[in-house]
């Protein structure tokens, strides 16, 4: 929301205290105690001379109460999308809203001479649609105060946390290929291996995983860590463009209801709402949104089918994708409901810039990831068919209460390929794999009490659960059960991925959070003190359907299997201590526990071991071999020598047969013990069971040392405790060390500029630059251990010293209605992470490696085995957006720039202490520059088109943090339909 700046007369009547500045709520009860005299005064007729030009409509109604020295009233949603006709000349200022509110089916109330109210007619307006309030020329929103009331856009350059926020145009106008897409160029944050799976696992200034950033979508959280094999793991969440209304993305720890252990950020999802839907002044209404684009092909059905290389085109696509939704708003509800489906084949790659990528050696063999993916091929295993729903319904109830009850359904079917197929394949080709199914049922309630007329409640409640199924094939072929099939003892075949690699899972989330906001005034300034808790239950296990066996249980073949509860607490008080100061502090207290249902089986053998006796004839030749046994006190004694006594001899090749001691004429044990195992008898390990508990404190300032200018510092300690994945034994770690929480501390020191008509009267510039340097220590990671089995001794899961990150970022944006620009960027200028342990058992280990004597205690990728060099974020990238408006708005072209760097840090190759266990080995990607192009034409006000190409120029290139080695799509086109009815 915004807020014009009050003039005079309106400060006359309200207290300093409760000046619109400091909350608009404190406006709204000013106006509605106001004496009968000021709703009698009579609105202004005077004429006056407006200059206003064609542009949205909320930038529009600004400058006119700007121009006119009034307060304006209204709700930003209704303003949301809609843009008015130019306003020039002298007219009175009913004539003058009149105009600007021609078509939108919005109406104007003026009242005292002051105040500009606008809303929807009486159908709309009866269902209670809250006042807000719209800001001018960067007043007001200095502080966290605003935060409810302020253009969502608006927050992050507003507040010290830094955020990103996305709109539903960005979302529908840079959706891509892959649902990663749409996060392409924003400041600080990464997807991981987004062409492997329709997934995204957002990497935020290089924190990522293991709920370090976790994913909600309407306040409910849903993400799977699964294996890759050589590669190391991924933490999925899986998600639908098309329902999504708008994307926060927080970066760092905040103190949130839903932030517990987000020490890397938070992205926050709001799912359509009815504004989405509906058309201006409409009670009812349907969306409909359908498209198609070109550059990919239908996944072939073949397990060894060739790359095809005749791309498709527009007018013979192959892939689209098409969305219903329908809305009401009613008096006391809202309703929305929509379904989306979207199927993408297999795209094909670039052309331009493939040699970068070629490792050719001596004899021109090529061994990097061109030796799969040819330059302009079908990149096999990226299809992607995905049906979702949503239905949500918004109840207002008495008393100013609110509840929202929403489910979602989700049903993808994707291509996947395990990233060591790539790595060590050696067929030259890659093998088009069966696709993976995930399958997810959520359900959410939030609730809402904000009592009118008093400043101590404003109590929010949220209850959820996410249930997910899946069948993947990502399981680990040395733990993967076998459920009674044999093992074909080959990788290559389709069979063999049917058997080794497909692993059924089930994971349920259960969630709820309490949250309330007071607001005090006192002599020493305003206050404002948030608060709350939540919980979170999670339970991860094999799907129903698994056939739990004992010879898999006692192999130790199983998949993860264990529970897990997490509490915290939080409270944050925020001050205005002056005018142009904000200081905010505050805190969180965590507290969690797990289990491990799986249990580690160890085999039992005989307590009478035996060895070997070789035996020879009087002429010198070898008889066989034969079985000596110990007797019931240990011992190897005459009475159970086969050489003497008698017993089964055998020969190499030949079946065991009874000896004929009187041929023995000398006999040799070989002194080592054998013991035969006992069929069915193991032993098994107690469950791995942990606990902890800590606080984190968070310290902000916020100084405004102009009405557009604010400078801000922020100290944010951050807490996460183990995650079940961490916490429980399976696939890419075979044993579990004693485990801390990993404690951060995110410091940033920025500046921030909020200016409307900087260079002309209904222009707006928006910018934030910071420095940031977040320390993690004791962050977990899998890391040798010394002192373990050899099958556990380099995968274990463990704290090190410490991860620190930081660099630079600026966010921009600039908007003057015909032309607007968008500019972003992040320089990370340090990664390291140290841990003396892992040092030392490295350097130890110099004795049969001499490579790795002078290991250090600190390495910009981390260590041999650990996931770190894969999250490791590019050292330079940023995205430009241009942009011009034509037809008085109704058709819009740009274009976007993303320039991606090379990674911060690079593996080296003589530093043998990187890539040792040769599991996790960094993908070196290359530095890139992709251009992309955009337009749409509204045909009418409720009709319109839009038309994108995406890597105009057709580049190869390897997403940043791929894990899996394949090339991005090459130049795509996609035309979308939008209807309104």
């Amino acid at each position: 929301m915004h807020m014009t700046p009050p003039r005079p007369p309106l400060h006359a009547r309200l207290s300093p205290r409760l000046s619109p500045r400091l909350s608009p709520l404190f406006l709204a009860i000013g106006l509605a105690f106001a004496t009968p005299a000021m709703y009698a005064a009579a609105a202004p007729v005077a004429q006056v001379e407006w200059q206003i030009p064609a542009q949205p409509l909320n930038r529009a109604l600004n400058e006119l109460a700007r121009q006119a020295g009034m307060v304006l009233l209204a709700d930003a949603r209704l303003t949301q999308g809609r843009h008015s006709a130019p306003l020039q000349g002298r007219h009175s200022l009913p004539e003058a809203l009149r105009q600007l509110l021609a078509g939108s089916g919005l109406q104007a109330q003026l009242q005292g001479g002051t105040t500009i109210i606008i809303n929807a007619p009486a159908p709309a307006a009866a269902g209670a649609v809250q006042i807000g309030t719209l800001r001018v020329n960067g007043q007001g929103g200095s502080g966290m105060f605003e935060a409810d009331d302020t253009d969502p856009a608006d927050l992050p350059y507003l507040t010290p946390a830094a955020s990103v926020y996305i709109g539903r145009e960005q979302i529908e106008r840079f959706r891509g290929t892959s649902p990663a897409d749409i996060f392409k160029g924003v400041a600080g944050v990464q997807v991981g291996d987004s062409r492997n799976s329709g997934a995204v696992d957002v990497n935020v200034r290089g924190m990522q995983g293991q709920g370090r950033v976790p994913v909600l979508i309407d306040g409910s959280l849903q993400s799977s860590t699964v294996y890759r094999g050589y590669a190391g793991i991924a933490d999925r969440s899986y998600i639908d463009p098309d329902l999504i209304s708008a994307i926060r993305i927080d970066k760092g720890p905040n103190l949130s209801a839903q932030g517990a252990g987000a020490i890397g950020g938070m992205v926050s999802m709001q799912t359509l709402r009815p504004e989405d839907i509906l058309r201006p002044g409409q009670r009812t209404g349907v969306r409909l949104r359908g498209g198609i684009q070109d550059n990919s092909v239908s996944a072939p059905a073949d397990f060894g089918s060739t790359p095809r290389t005749q791309r498709n085109k527009l007018d013979n696509p192959r892939s689209g994708f098409g969305s219903i939704a329908v809305a009401t708003r009613q008096d006391d509800y809202d309703l929305v409901a929509a379904i989306s489906q979207r199927s993408i084949g297999n795209y094909f790659s670039g052309t331009r810039g493939f040699e970068r990528y070629q490792m050719l050696n001596e004899w021109g063999d090529d061994n990097g990831v061109t030796q799969f993916f040819k330059k302009g091929d079908e990149v096999l295993n990226t299809a992607n068919r995905t049906t979702s729903a949503l239905l949500k319904a918004n109840l207002r109830l008495p008393h100013e209460q609110k509840l929202e009850l929403g489910y979602r359904y989700f049903d993808s079917s994707y291509g996947e390929i395990m990233p060591s197929q790539i790595y060590r394949n050696s067929t030259g080709s890659i093998p088009q794999w069966d696709p993976s199914q995930v399958r997810t049922n959520a359900l959410t309630a939030r609730y809402e009490w904000k009592p009118e007329g008093q400043q101590l409640i404003d109590l929010k409640a949220n209850l959820w659960l996410t249930d997910m199924q899946s069948k993947s094939r990502n399981g680990d072929i040395f733990s993967n059960p076998l459920e009674g099939k044999t093992n074909p003892g080959d990788h290559e075949c389709k069979e063999c991925v049917e058997v080794l690699y497909l692993a059924k899972n089930q994971a349920r989330r259960v969630g709820a959070d309490l949250t309330n906001t007071s607001r005090f005034a006192t002599g020493m300034g305003a206050l404002k003190l948030d608060y709350g808790l939540s919980l979170q239950n999670e339970d991860i296990g094999p799907a129903d359907s698994v056939a739990i066996l004992d010879d898999d249980l006692n192999a130790n073949h199983t998949l993860r299997n264990g529970k897990r509860h997490e509490q915290s607490a939080f409270a944050s008080l925020q001050w205005q201590a002056r005018d142009w100061l904000t200081v905010e502090a505050g805190g969180r207290f965590q507290r969690f526990d797990s289990r491990d249902r799986n249990r580690r089986a160890e085999q039992q053998y005989q307590p009478q071991g035996w060895q070997w006796v070789t035996m020879w004839d009087k002429d010198g030749g070898q008889l066989g071999d034969a079985k000596w046994y110990q007797d019931a006190q240990g011992q190897f004694t005459p009475a159970t020598n086969p050489a003497l006594v008698g017993g089964m001899v055998e020969r190499y090749g030949e079946e065991p047969a009874p000896l004929d001691v009187s041929q023995v004429a000398d006999w040799s044990g070989n002194d080592y013990v054998f013991r035969d195992a006992i069929p069915g008898l193991f032993t098994y390990s107690k469950p791995i069971r942990r606990k902890d508990h800590g606080f984190a404190p968070t310290f902000a300032l916020t100084a405004r040392l102009s009405d557009s200018v604010s400078v801000f510092l922020r100290d944010a300690r951050g807490l996460r405790m183990p995650s079940l994945y961490e916490s429980t034994m399976g696939f890419s770690a075979t044993y579990s060390s004693p485990l801390n929480a990993e404690r951060s501390h995110n410091r940033e020191i920025g500046v921030s500029v909020v200016k409307d008509g900087v260079w002309s009267a209904a222009d707006k510039l928006r910018l934030r630059l910071a420095y940031f340097d977040n320390v993690t220590h004791g962050y977990i990671t899998r890391r040798p251990i010394p002192d373990l089995p050899a099958h556990a001794q380099n995968f274990s899961m463990a704290n090190t010293d410490k991860y620190s990150v930081s660099g630079v970022e600026l966010q921009s944006s600039y908007d003057r209605g015909s032309v607007f620009a968008d500019f972003s960027g992040t320089w990370n200028r340090k990664t390291l992470i140290c841990d003396a342990a892992t040092a030392a058992y490295l350097r130890k280990a110099s004795k049969w490696q001499s490579e790795i004597w002078n290991t250090p205690d600190c390495s910009p990728i981390g260590f041999s085995s650990s996931y770190v060099s894969n999250h490791i974020q590019p050292k330079l990238s940023a995205n430009l957006t241009l942009g011009t408006r034509w037809l008085q708005e109704k058709l819009t072209i740009g274009t976007r720039l993303t320039h991606v760097g090379h990674p911060l840090a690079r593996q080296d190759d003589k530093a043998v202490w990187q890539s040792w266990t040769g599991t996790s080995p960094q993908v070196l990607t290359q530095t890139y520059t992709l251009a992309d192009l955009f337009a749409s034409y509204k045909i009418t006000p409720n009709a319109t088109v839009d038309v994108a190409v995406d890597n105009l120029t057709d580049r190869y290139y390897l997403d940043p943090l791929t894990l899996s080695l394949m090339p991005g799509p090459g130049r795509t086109a996609r035309v979308t339909l939008g209807l309104r009815f």
